[in-house]
């Protein structure tokens, strides 16, 4: 499906080590469709919900927006793995069409982790 020899880790590296956490929700989540593939050889820490209050929709597909109206935001429960493997962070961004599709950026969790998450892109 994906030939990762081919791919430069280097920026997938560098945001290990920003922070080696990864917060999802909807089919990525443990034990869900695509949390098989892409993270069951990783560390699964448990669930923990967003300290911000985002929106949180499906379009047949689960998406979590910024920015919208104060009445429908709420806090998202997700969970939170702790990632080894670069491979694993290009993987997701790979599934997520980070820069097209979704963007992944830093959130902070009530169980005070700092993560890296995915937000439909506006």
């Amino acid at each position: 499906m994906f030939n990762f020899e081919e791919k430069d880790l280097t920026k997938y590296e560098e945001a290990l080590e920003v922070t080696p956490y990864v917060f999802v929700y909807g089919t990525l989540k443990h034990g869900c469709s695509n949390w098989n593939w892409a993270l069951s050889h990783e560390t699964y820490e448990g669930p923990d919900t967003t300290q911000e209050q985002y929106i949180l929709g499906d379009v047949g597909f689960p998406y979590m927006f910024k920015d919208g109206p104060e009445e429908i935001r709420k806090k998202v429960l997700g969970d939170v793995f702790l990632v080894a493997d670069p491979k694993t962070m290009c993987g997701l961004d790979f599934l997520e069409g980070e820069g097209s599709h979704y963007h992944r950026e830093l959130i902070e969790t009530t169980g005070g982790k700092t993560c890296w998450s995915y937000f439909n892109r506006e």
